[in-house]
């Protein structure tokens, strides 16, 4: 069976998704299991992508010496035996290092196969990403749900058949379908180039970082929450979750569309605005429908935002587009490395609606944000155009 560089990368996608979808839906009854209130819950959360941003700007070192195939087809079992370790650990103190190691090898698996993706979007020379982060969006929320009514039926350990065979799938996939290239990949020798820094672009990273922490707490909290709500319903808390990620997948399914139509700028403004209406819906609402369809919201607006946001960044300097991605990240990062433990913090003392409700202004600031630094972007290319054409006057024209 041959399989095409585009089949393999998106069933990588899929795989990526099982893993991280079983998890999110098994958070819950971990948290049940080993007595972490929203605090401490909050405090793992924000170790786990903090390791995680480290292990994805790590992995572009790595990249110079190590091909992505063989990085994915390592990472994918070992981030899926990471996590069912987590799954299995009866203390915090054995699930703390086990969900370290977890978050770290997902970094990597997320790293390399958005790089591959790239290089096979390059080659095909067509807009194939968002369709492929369609495909983990869909994966995820099928498998929160999974996750959360086998964890509530039999128990977490059971998930781990399900996650190793994701794990095994996905490696043998990369092995039949990812071919071998000359070097270590384009994404080091992009990583090699140092983007010129200025004030649009800082404004930009803080819009993504703050943007993107919306994200992430809705996507950690949205089963929790269900969860606490309504205890009887503990084996589909996972919902909130599949509805969130199953709207953001159903929304990238046509976004190549919509992006060519309205154009990335337009896409962020409406994608942040109807997520911050999606957050306000679950601040101000009680009940476990109405947070579902909040979610359902939020999951919405939050589809378009780092694919459109990576492209506004890596467009903004053709030449150095890897190197302005992971500036934009390395920017944003203590707001979405500080965003599960100060929710978890509000949540704690007062709720995580009330959290929610904080969040929803965080994303409102982030529109601010980067509606100013595209607006000083748009200077500096009017300036840099000027010089061009003053470059040109001088010279002869035919009339």
């Amino acid at each position: 069976m041959k399989l095409t560089p585009r089949v393999a990368i998106t069933s990588v996608f899929a795989a990526f998704g099982v893993i991280g979808g079983i998890w999110v839906g098994c958070i819950p009854a971990i948290a049940k299991r080993v007595g972490l209130d929203e605090q401490d819950l909050g405090m793992l959360l924000t170790l786990m992508v903090a390791v995680n941003v480290a292990a994805f700007v790590g992995g572009g070192r790595l990249a110079r010496r190590i091909s992505g195939r063989r990085m994915m087809m390592v990472m994918l079992p070992v981030a899926a035996l990471m996590l069912s370790c987590t799954l299995a650990s009866p203390s915090y103190a054995l699930l703390l290092p086990a969900a370290l190691a977890f978050s770290v090898s997902h970094g990597f698996v997320d790293l390399f196969m958005n790089a591959e993706g790239a290089t096979v979007e390059s080659e095909r020379q067509r807009p194939l990403l968002t369709g492929m982060h369609a495909t983990v969006s869909l994966t995820v929320a099928v498998c929160a749900l999974l996750g959360s009514l086998i964890s509530a039926s039999f128990g977490t350990l059971a998930s781990v058949p399900l996650l190793l065979a994701a794990g095994v799938a996905g490696a043998w996939v990369v092995w039949r379908g990812v071919p071998r290239r000359a070097g270590p990949g384009s994404l080091a020798t992009s990583l090699g180039a140092v983007p010129s820094f200025n004030p649009a672009l800082l404004l930009l990273g803080l819009a993504v970082g703050l943007a993107t922490a919306g994200e992430l707490v809705s996507f950690f909290w949205s089963a929790k929450l269900l969860d606490t709500e309504a205890p009887s319903l503990a084996a589909i808390a996972g919902l909130g979750t599949a509805f969130l990620c199953g709207c953001a997948g159903l929304a990238r399914l046509v976004g190549d569309r919509v992006r060519a139509r309205f154009g990335d700028q337009a896409v962020v403004l409406g994608a942040m605005g109807v997520s911050a209406l999606g957050m306000i819906g679950v601040g101000m609402t009680a009940g476990f429908v109405q947070h579902v369809v909040g979610f359902a919201v939020i999951g919405f607006g939050t589809a378009y935002l780092v694919p459109c946001l990576f492209a506004i960044a890596a467009n903004s300097d053709p030449n150095a587009r890897a190197a302005r991605i992971g500036l934009m990240s390395l920017i944003g990062s203590p707001a979405r490395i500080s965003s599960p433990y100060v929710f978890g913090w509000i949540a704690q003392q007062s709720s995580a609606s009330i959290a929610f409700g904080i969040f929803s202004i965080a994303m409102i600031v982030a529109a601010a944000l980067f509606v100013v630094s595209q607006a000083m972007m748009g200077r500096r290319r009017s300036g840099q155009s000027s010089v061009v054409s003053r470059q040109y006057d001088h010279l002869p024209t035919d009339h």
